[in-house]
């Protein structure tokens, strides 16, 4: 793709003005699409939470064709829950709605254990893959933790 302020202004209005048609993520699916649509090795960013259906055969693919490197979005909250009580949770995306007893430490301790598995399971997915992650925390500004990676990156390339 041609380089430049106006290329990227109508990226960014496309991005920005995309209605999805349906709920969920398949980035599996989003991969695919890039490495299919893609004719020249490309940056390929994917920006999710990665909580989505498997999705380690295509990464791997497109991490063959292309540099991808994964912006994972994650709220720490999901490591160390509040003692709350009873709380009314619904997943976004599927609309599965449910009640937690966060008062409950055994409850809290699971869901924090949970967490820290689908972690290391991403972590350990892309570095398998052949592609970089970035962990953007949604408690503070990303700014610093992607000036961080593509610093690195810069100096590993002149190495």
């Amino acid at each position: 793709p041609r380089r430049g302020r106006g290329r990227l202004r109508r990226l960014l209005h496309v991005i920005a003005s995309f209605q999805p048609e349906g709920r969920g993520t398949d980035i599996g699916l989003a991969l695919a699409t890039a490495s299919r649509s893609l004719k020249t090795r490309s940056l390929v960013f994917v920006l999710s939470d990665f909580q989505s259906p498997p999705f380690r055969r295509e990464l791997t693919a497109a991490s063959r064709r292309h540099d991808v490197v994964g912006l994972h979005l994650v709220d720490p909250g999901e490591q160390s829950l509040p003692k709350a009580g009873l709380v009314e949770v619904r997943d976004p995306e599927t609309g599965v709605a449910g009640v937690l007893d966060l008062a409950h430490a055994g409850t809290r301790r699971h869901l924090a254990a949970v967490a820290a598995d689908r972690e290391q399971a991403i972590e350990t997915l892309f570095r398998k893959a052949g592609a970089d992650r970035v962990v953007l925390r949604t408690d503070r500004s990303y700014a610093a933790d992607l000036a961080g990676f593509f610093a690195a990156r810069a100096k590993a390339r002149l190495h």
